[in-house]
């Protein structure tokens, strides 16, 4: 939300994992827009919709954001969350961000998506110019997590 702010982008809210209040709402959007969900909610734990998010998305032109924090570890055969849950793609979901605190116990987050729009990130988001990469010990015991998660 604080990135929507900044940016001065309009928010219309949909009804909570509710596809056709997405649709109606797409129906009125203009301009670039993009979707925002969690995988997995986690005041109730139930699980979005994503396959039928990501169709109105795709059929409206919008890009589909899965904050999957709460998914990464517990879902997916081999724990990479809510889009292998659903067997999902890039093309589906074309932005997925995610933290290393939960399920890979380490710290730091990510965000996965095309080369275009990661190189955009890193040369145009202000908050990631100023940060400082993860440090290497961190790296090699989130790789090691992840190593297990996949097991």
């Amino acid at each position: 939300r604080d990135a929507g702010l900044l940016s001065g982008a309009r928010f219309n809210r949909y009804l909570h994992n509710d596809a056709q209040s997405l649709a109606s709402r797409l129906e009125k959007a203009t301009g670039n827009t993009l979707v925002v969900t969690d995988g997995v909610f986690s005041m109730d734990g139930d699980i979005a919709d994503l396959p039928a998010l990501a169709r109105e998305a795709k059929a409206k032109g919008a890009w589909l954001m899965v904050d999957d924090a709460h998914g990464f570890g517990p879902l997916g055969a081999h724990g990479g969350g809510i889009v292998e849950h659903f067997g999902l793609s890039q093309d589906d979901v074309p932005v997925l961000v995610g933290t290393l605190g939960k399920a890979f116990g380490t710290a730091g987050a990510f965000v996965a998506g095309s080369e275009e729009l990661i190189e955009s990130l890193i040369q145009f988001a202000r908050p990631y110019i100023y940060t400082t990469s993860q440090p290497p010990a961190l790296a090699c015991a989130t790789l090691k997590s992840l190593e297990l998660l996949r097991s």
